[in-house]
Formats: structure tokens, C-alpha cells, sequence
């Protein structure tokens, strides 16, 4: 009887081998393109978010959000604004984002919540305010 353990051996080295050869080829294979076209603006761009992210958590931090009887939210602002914009960024699906009224009295926001549809779905509600010394943003996790 012939002894076939080195065959076997051999075999399993050869299909290693092989194995690896065809992982190279497809490694090679693969254009990997590190750097974006505009990678600098887009990065400028995201640090102007983080930067308005860091100065929202500072000027909405004891900033009571109250609900009206019809639904809207009121926010009494600690200091005045030019201008704001909200909007309610679906959980899964980025087409189903929609813009929120804004209304502004004095110090007082009023996000006009009452006139979308409850849904209960958990959205993620993101408000930016343009203050004089720029704008302020915060994102908080919102439920109809």
C-alpha cells in the first residue's frame, strides 16, 4: 500500500498558494481612489458644522423647550437672532426629510410642529439659529 500523506500535503500547499496568487490579482485589480475632488472645501465645510454644533450646545443649553396646546414647540432664546431654519431629518430615508416653520417673536422661537401629520416615528429634529456671532446648530432626537 502506497503512502499518500506527502500528495496530500503537496496538494494543500498548492491550493494555498494558489488561494493567494488569486487574492493578489484581485488586490491589483482595484483602483482605490483616497482622495475626493473637492476633499479641502468639504472639509472646511464639516468643520463649520462641528464648529456651529460646539456653539449650539453652549447657547441652547438651559434653553426650556415648551409645547403650546396646538402642538407647536416654543423656545424662550437667551439672546436674539436673525434668523432660523429646522428641519425634520427622517431615520432612514434622507427624501423623506421635510423643513419645519420657524416663527420668531423677541426672544421667543416657535417651531410650527403642528402642521405635519404624526407619524410616530422617531426623526431627528436639527435647528440651526444665525446669531451675530454666527450660526448655532443642535440635533436632537424627536418622536411624534
Amino acid at each position: 500500500m502506497n503512502n499518500l500523506w506527502p500528495i496530500g500535503i503537496l496538494s494543500a500547499i498548492g491550493v494555498f498558494v494558489c488561494a493567494m496568487i488569486y487574492t493578489v490579482v484581485l488586490t491589483f485589480q482595484n483602483d482605490y481612489v483616497l482622495e475626493s475632488e473637492h476633499y479641502y472645501e468639504k472639509t472646511l465645510a464639516y468643520d463649520q458644522v462641528i464648529e456651529a454644533e460646539r456653539a449650539g450646545r453652549a447657547y441652547f443649553a438651559g434653553v426650556a423647550w415648551n409645547k403650546l396646546s396646538d402642538g407647536d414647540i416654543a423656545l424662550n432664546l437667551p439672546s436674539p437672532i436673525d434668523s432660523a431654519t429646522c428641519t425634520l431629518m427622517h431615520p432612514v430615508n434622507d427624501k423623506l426629510d421635510r423643513p419645519v416653520e420657524t416663527h420668531q417673536q423677541k426672544d421667543t422661537l416657535v417651531l410650527q410642529l403642528s402642521n405635519d401629520p404624526p407619524f410616530k416615528t422617531s426623526w431627528r429634529l436639527q435647528l440651526t439659529a444665525y446669531t451675530a456671532d454666527g450660526p448655532v446648530q443642535i440635533r436632537r432626537r424627536w418622536t411624534y
